[in-house]
């Protein structure tokens, strides 16, 4: 929290470091922080605002703001706020969910000047890693297929077809505790760390509770994993491997088109599925701050339907794609939901009048 130990501290992190934590966008970060934003608006993390949201966010600022409790502040202050955390392990909290590294420990003032500069080549802390495939496949393994109501109402009330449920091989997990020392038991701690299922120290899987777990398949390997934490635990609703290279979900999908053909790339795993329920191709992105240049080639053959929520995170996802193609001199287009809504919602409840 912002105490003056914590005005201290600041001190001993590289400034141009911590502006780096600070330009995270707001929106993509509160929702990863499990709060639901619609319309740049949400209920207060404290709770004291049921009836109405108080909770603001300011896009161009990167700022947040409570009207209810008068608190507000940048990036790290609302990790400190949501997390309960001081101001270093906010700010590696941080780093480490958007594959920054660590942040430097080192005071500048505390520095001493050599006597001779010398130029120094800046090398990035801690690059995101490959994932684990053989782990993850063995985790996926040992899960149990969804069988809790709580789980199967989850992926039916977001669109998810029981085909899809299979052909996707969407598990639960229920106890995260129970597989974190199987994983150990199986791979070692030093391996468990590498894969970016548990806590840099190794000490505690990396989320708990109930959780879903969505596998990323590149031909029959799983490269990556998302869970969906259930129901209303604290946190982020969504994990994935810590500093592991994020990728796109559902490849395989791209390597059955044929040039020219449709592919819809949703905001998250949750819509793509519900896409493909439908008959749809898609793939998903896990947000705008995740979308990599390098994925342009890729997907320039296709005729793209860009399908993201009608949110605020849903704009900046919706034109970060569009500038990425644009420089290619790709056109896109966008098939958005009805304000508030997302893709899932919309199959639920319309069979997908909606994005017709």
């Amino acid at each position: 929290m912002v105490t003056e130990k914590n005005r201290l501290l600041r001190g001993n992190v590289e400034e141009d470091f911590l502006q780096k934590l600070r330009d995270i966008p707001i929106v993509d970060l509160a929702l990863k922080l499990g709060i639901s934003v619609k319309r740049n608006k949400a209920n207060c993390f404290k709770g004291h605002d049921v009836a109405s949201p108080s909770l603001n966010f300011h896009l161009e600022r990167n700022f947040w703001h409570c009207f209810g409790c008068h608190i507000h502040g940048d990036t790290i202050s609302l990790v400190e706020h949501v997390l309960g955390l001081d101001f270093l392990p906010a700010c590696s909290w941080l780093a480490e969910n958007w594959g920054y590294g660590n942040p430097s420990k080192i005071s500048r003032r505390n520095r001493r000047p050599p006597s001779r500069p010398k130029p120094r080549k800046v090398l990035p802390a801690n690059p995101p890693r490959c994932g684990d495939s053989e782990l993850y496949s063995w985790l996926i393994s040992h899960c149990e297929p969804v069988l809790s109501n709580v789980g199967m109402k989850y992926l039916h009330t977001h669109g998810i077809s029981n085909d899809t449920i299979d052909r996707f091989k969407i598990v639960e997990m229920k106890n995260p505790w129970r597989a974190y020392r199987a994983v150990i038991k199986n791979f070692g701690i030093e391996r468990a760390i590498e894969s970016g299922l548990v806590t840099a120290n190794g000490q505690a899987p990396l989320w708990s509770g109930y959780s879903l777990i969505f596998p990323f398949f590149c031909g029959s390997k799983i490269e990556y994993l998302q869970a969906r934490r259930l129901p209303g635990v604290s946190g982020p609703k969504f994990v994935t491997p810590r500093n592991i290279e994020q990728k796109i979900f559902n490849t395989n999908a791209i390597s059955l088109l044929t040039p020219g053909m449709i592919l819809h790339i949703c905001e998250g795993v949750p819509d793509a599925l519900a896409l493909e329920s439908v008959g749809l191709t898609a793939i998903g992105i896990l947000g705008s701050s995740s979308f990599r240049k390098e994925w342009v080639d890729q997907l320039l053959p296709f005729d793209l339907v860009v399908v993201p929520d009608a949110d605020p995170a849903g704009q900046a996802f919706g034109k970060s794609l569009k500038t990425a193609f644009a420089a290619r001199s790709k056109s896109i287009r966008f098939a958005t939901p009805q304000i508030g809504k997302d893709a899932s919602e919309v199959i639920y409840r319309s069979n997908n009048a909606e994005l017709s």
